[in-house]
């Protein structure tokens, strides 16, 4: 059972915990609901910073994952599971989203002004974001001066297909999701 004295450490790290909370700061968050776990590991105050921890993180690891950041994403994940566990939350949710992430389409986002990057993607497959809000899709094939070069086919009849080179000029882009595997 805490002490009086234990009681006001524990209020003043969770206070400090909540602002850096607040303020995105989640490693110095979990640094002072570490301190006040010290002194009372199963307070209502300090349990419920931990949720909100365990929480912030999931949502992290969410955003990472939309914006094509799996390493940021499994990172936070797992962050999440060991405060969880810690405190002895369930961890269903993180599985779910473990699960999620590991059935999502892995892609890289990339801005049209990351030449070097889309020319070392020469040959994947490609969607490709207009600032119009258009989007397309196909190959890279390669990047000339401020355009890409983008493989595509048209089938013709039942015969067969014909490839061609089609430029598009960088400048018309909003980004790039350059996938590593083949669509599933």
């Amino acid at each position: 059972m805490p002490t009086p004295a234990s009681e006001g450490a524990v209020v003043e790290a969770i206070s400090q915990a909540r602002l850096a909370l607040r303020a995105g700061d989640v490693d110095l968050a979990i640094s002072h609901l570490s301190s006040a776990a010290r002194h009372d590991r199963n307070g209502s105050l300090v349990l419920k910073t931990a949720q909100a921890i365990v929480q912030e993180l999931l949502a992290r690891a969410e955003q990472a994952a939309n914006d094509g950041h799996w390493q940021i994403a499994d990172g936070e994940l797992e962050r999440a599971r060991e405060l969880s566990l810690r405190f002895e939350f369930s961890t269903q949710e993180i599985d779910r989203a473990a699960r999620r992430f590991s059935s999502m389409e892995r892609f890289r986002r990339l801005q049209p002004s990351d030449v070097d990057a889309i020319r070392a993607a020469v040959g994947k497959r490609v969607v490709l974001y207009y600032k119009s809000g258009k989007t397309w899709s196909g190959r890279i094939h390669g990047v000339s001066g401020r355009t890409l070069e983008i493989d595509q086919y048209t089938e013709i009849g039942s015969d067969g297909k014909v490839y061609y080179v089609e430029d598009v000029p960088l400048v018309q882009l909003e980004e790039l999701r350059v996938f590593d595997d083949e669509p599933p």
